[in-house]
């Protein structure tokens, strides 16, 4: 059973990258026929969707030019849209005895450029032998990709420790050390006074752990009830590389139609497979890599369905860790027609002993708790509410300008009580528990989490604070689970730039309307 990482200093996130994956089956007729078609002459299948978009495959029987003349050529092609979709695509030739692909290029779509590159899929000459009734089967995969900024981890000693580097304005008592002068802030007291005589947090202990790095990535499967018939047990769809700090870079494979290699049950078979192939051989002799992974299947409103977690250790090259959801009737109304996969894999690098984790928010909690030498005043509705101008202007870089001027050049205004006319005193309140401690203050029930997380994205957004709003939009991606939802939810992520949220939204409603007016 995997256990919960220590923390680390060592930590490192990026972005958490989707790849959605959908299938579509061309049935060719009457093949014989397109000979009379000739060079650069096409024929066109019909539409499907992937990932909210409208794709159509041309295809040149006889070669699209005279250079690829006597060859199949193959085209995945956007239907009209504005915006840019990054898409690559594979062309599978279905055979009864042997299926015959051809991977498709990285390609940016958009309104100017709607056709990707063109894959030369098999000599016309060659496919004659694979026609059955004068046609012959063609499946096109489709894989959009996306990324999205990943929630960063705390970063409350950042700002403080930028604090003591920059010299910023508001230093106002000086030690004299040997040769050297430090200047420090007597207005931010050590907050560890206060709580020097505090037990020991618990659930605090002391630990060892290594350099950790993390990454994350969703493979999303549109269309499963499709893909599921067109699908033999050896194929598979595989996400995009995704790549942890250190070099090594991950991709999942998922058989949708896959046994379990002990019985003859049906299941989702993921493999996780790290690509040590692109490293040179000195670099991973006698090497033992280390990680810790969770596969989470989800459904398409990201509810968890399943999920697993376990320790793996990569000895070569060819290792490959494997994770079987098993797969009933009583499992396929929950995974309906389109699902996510979620892995979350942690490499574990060098191991060394380390000290309890990190407490500072909890000095920090305590501080704004004390009102010990508190130097503002927020008046919100009825409510008033003390604080520090130098813990806030550290976390805000809006607070920085209010109270140190534009550039943070000045010295500390003599602003002492400020008022806020157009925000709740929870949420005021909530922000500065926020910039205190760098955590949200719990919330029970679901409608608050939802209007807590709507009303503190605005907020953070306000006063310039990344890790609140992305953390809000995180959340509130979880209830976007019906139409309702994402309309309410569209406008706030238009109008404070949530990428992750508005595309959420756009794509559940597009599924929406298809099934309203197909």
């Amino acid at each position: 059973m995997a256990t919960s990482p220590a923390a680390s200093s060592g930590t490192a996130t990026g972005t958490i990258g989707e790849t959605i994956v959908g299938s579509h089956l061309w049935k060719i007729d009457r093949f014989s026929a397109t000979k009379d078609l000739g060079v650069g002459k096409s024929i066109k299948s019909s539409t499907f969707n992937v990932g909210g978009h409208t794709w159509y495959i041309e295809c040149y029987p006889c070669g699209d030019n005279e250079y690829s003349a006597g060859l199949v050529t193959l085209f995945l092609c956007l239907s009209a849209h504005k915006e840019q979709v990054e898409a690559k695509c594979r062309f599978t030739l279905m055979d009864d005895d042997r299926d015959y692909y051809q991977d498709g290029y990285n390609h940016t779509y958009n309104a100017e450029d709607s056709r990707g590159l063109g894959i030369d899929l098999i000599k016309r000459a060659d496919l004659k032998k694979h026609l059955k009734d004068d046609c012959f089967r063609i499946r096109c995969d489709v894989y959009i990709v996306r990324e999205f900024p990943a929630v960063p981890p705390p970063d409350l000693h950042r700002p403080l420790s930028d604090l003591v580097a920059s010299g910023m304005p508001g230093g106002d008592r000086t030690f004299q050390v040997g040769g050297e002068v430090f200047t420090v802030h007597r207005g931010l007291p050590d907050p560890s006074a206060h709580i020097a005589a505090s037990p020991t947090p618990a659930g605090t202990s002391s630990s060892t752990a290594g350099s950790i790095s993390s990454v994350s990535h969703v493979l999303t499967i549109d269309g499963y009830s499709k893909s599921k018939k067109m699908f033999r047990t050896d194929d598979y769809v595989e996400s995009e590389w995704f790549r942890v700090v250190g070099g090594h870079s991950w991709y999942i494979k998922l058989y949708p139609s896959r046994e379990k290699e002990d019985d003859d049950s049906g299941c989702l078979a993921v493999f996780l497979n790290n690509n040590w192939w692109l490293l040179d051989e000195d670099h991973i002799e006698d090497k033992v890599l280390k990680v810790r992974v969770e596969l989470t299947l989800l459904t398409f409103a990201r509810e968890i369905i399943s999920s697993a977690q376990f320790c793996y250790a990569f000895t070569s090259r060819y290792d490959k860790c494997r994770c079987y959801f098993p797969f009933n009737t009583e499992m396929e109304p929950l995974i309906g027609d389109s699902f996510h996969v979620k892995c979350d894999v942690t490499v574990v690098k060098e191991i060394t002993p380390i000290l309890r984790p990190p407490d500072l928010n909890l000095y920090f909690g305590h501080l704004l708790a004390s009102q010990v030498a508190t130097d503002v005043t927020f008046e919100v509705g009825s409510d008033l509410f003390s604080a520090h101008k130098l813990v806030l202007a550290t976390r805000s870089r809006a607070f920085m300008a209010e109270f140190f001027g534009p550039a943070g050049k000045g010295s500390s205004t003599t602003v002492t009580r400020v008022q806020i006319d157009d925000m709740e005193p929870r949420v005021f309140k909530a922000l500065l528990h926020f910039i205190y401690t760098d955590t949200l203050p719990e919330l029970h029930e679901d409608d608050d989490k939802i209007v807590m997380a709507q009303d503190l994205l605005v907020a953070a957004d306000r006063y310039d604070m990344g890790r609140l709003k992305l953390i809000c939009a995180d959340m509130l991606c979880n209830y976007v689970n019906d139409a309702r939802a994402a309309f309410a939810m569209l406008e706030l992520a238009d109008k404070h730039c949530c990428r992750r949220l508005k595309v959420k939204c756009m794509k559940l409603l597009k599924g929406h309307f298809a099934k309203v007016a197909p």
